[in-house]
């Protein structure tokens, strides 16, 4: 069973680690065939994703005939589910299980909860009066399943939490307490803004702006320092393929990555991918494009940063992993009196002791930098330089652990981002 881990910064199934890797598909019911969904979910598995986030009453259209011609609910009454149309999220559901995939379901998109929200709505569709009710149907429907419940759905709860709150409450009692629940907020917020002292929120989830430098560091950062303590993640960064937001250029792999692993060296317990063209599900034959999104869904399934996001969850998951924080004062003074990129620095051991077993730091571009290497417990360093791109190391040899070393990625034109990757020494 999926839940919190002890430490309260990660999550875990049989007390085993559980990374995080998940994929924006929000309108996976609404838009794909039977068939289709199960080849978009043959992929994401295949590629060692973990997590699949999708909405069960979407943003777009979401009230008009899905792919087969059915509606969600009939007279558009909450308390009148179609059976066609839920069993058809019944077999995707079906099809994701026997993959071993989570699914983070959304039981109705921000837009059409209560009021002062921007989008189709109709807004207060979902209220006071039958969210509860709307809740428990869904936890109840889906309790059986491999399911992390996400309320919110790119909206903000200013002036709703009441609302939010009575739907959370219905899903608990539908499915029994069971499954993880989540918040997924708007770009820029958290929703450790609301409802981070609440008993339903087992973890934290913010959202950032897509734009090609996008700051996960920092929000990460701040929900990680909260407490109580509780695990933190982003749950929508840059999509792969989507305009920068105020310019023209578009979003490629090297700034998926870069927002990755800036949030999981910041203390993530994993990572979400999204990709423009497959949160839409765009398919030029079917349906009008959204923000100049340019790509057909099943020619960006193989973008090179959803095959990438892999090496990044093998990374995490080669080292000790519950045992990890993320530590910036091993990183030296020189990156901030030099004006240099960001680097981001992760270990194990406690904050402040000289007890780790290894050092990665994640260098988003040329930069020499100094590493306070003497956190970890070993005269001898073993030095290796880890691709992000292909999940390869390029090994830099062992050093004396002393001082504070200066390391200099084996950067390219191509090869822009490296992790430093410092583990002790065989028999040191």
């Amino acid at each position: 069973m999926l839940k919190v881990h002890h430490t309260q910064r990660y999550l875990s199934i049989d007390g085993k680690p559980f990374y995080w890797l998940g994929d924006t598909a929000w309108h996976l019911f609404h838009r794909l065939t039977f068939d289709e969904a199960v080849r978009y979910l043959n992929d994401r598995a295949a590629k060692g994703f973990t997590v699949i986030q999708a909405v069960i009453l979407c943003e777009y259209d979401g009230f008009k005939p899905n792919v087969n011609g059915d509606v969600i609910f009939d007279a558009m009454d909450v308390s009148k589910p179609n059976s066609a149309y839920f069993k058809h999220i019944d077999r995707v559901m079906d099809a994701a299980a026997k993959l071993g995939l989570y699914m983070a379901l959304i039981p109705v998109w921000g837009d059409k909860v209560g009021t002062g929200f921007w989008g189709e709505g109709p807004t207060h569709f979902i209220n006071e009066q039958n969210a509860r009710d709307y809740g428990k149907f869904i936890g109840a429907r889906y309790r059986d399943y491999p399911v992390i419940w996400m309320n919110g759905g790119d909206r903000p709860a200013d002036g709703n939490e009441h609302i939010w709150n009575a739907l959370a409450e219905g899903l608990k009692e539908g499915d029994k307490d069971t499954h993880l629940m989540t918040y997924h907020p708007c770009g820029g917020r958290s929703s450790s803004e609301w409802f981070h002292n609440t008993d339903w929120l087992d973890f934290n989830m913010l959202q950032t702006a897509h734009q090609i430098h996008a700051n996960t560091y920092t929000p990460i950062a701040v929900d990680y320092s909260r407490t109580p303590a509780k695990p933190c993640i982003v749950g929508e960064c840059g999509y792969e393929d989507h305009p920068s937001a105020g310019g023209e250029i578009y979003i490629d792999d090297y700034y998926v990555r870069m927002g990755a692993y800036w949030s999981v060296f910041s203390g993530a317990f994993g990572n979400t991918y999204g990709c423009h063209d497959i949160w839409q599900f765009y398919d030029p034959k079917r349906y009008k494009p959204i923000n100049r999104v340019r790509t057909p869904w099943y020619d960006a399934l193989d973008f090179p940063g959803a095959s990438q996001m892999a090496h990044l969850k093998s990374l995490m998951l080669s080292h000790p992993f519950f045992e990890r924080i993320p530590d910036q004062s091993i990183i030296g003074d020189n990156q901030k009196a030099s004006g240099l990129p960001h680097v981001r620095a992760t270990r194990d051991g406690t904050k402040g002791k000289s007890d780790a077993s290894y050092i990665m730091a994640y260098f988003a571009a040329p930069a020499s930098v100094g590493i306070r290497t003497n956190v970890i417990a070993s005269k001898k360093i073993r030095c290796r330089w880890y691709d992000p791109r292909n999940g390869t190391y390029r090994d830099a040899g062992v050093i004396d652990n002393s001082g504070e070393p200066m390391f200099s990625p084996p950067s390219t034109w191509r090869e822009t981002d490296w992790v430093l990757v410092l583990d002790k020494a065989n028999g040191q």
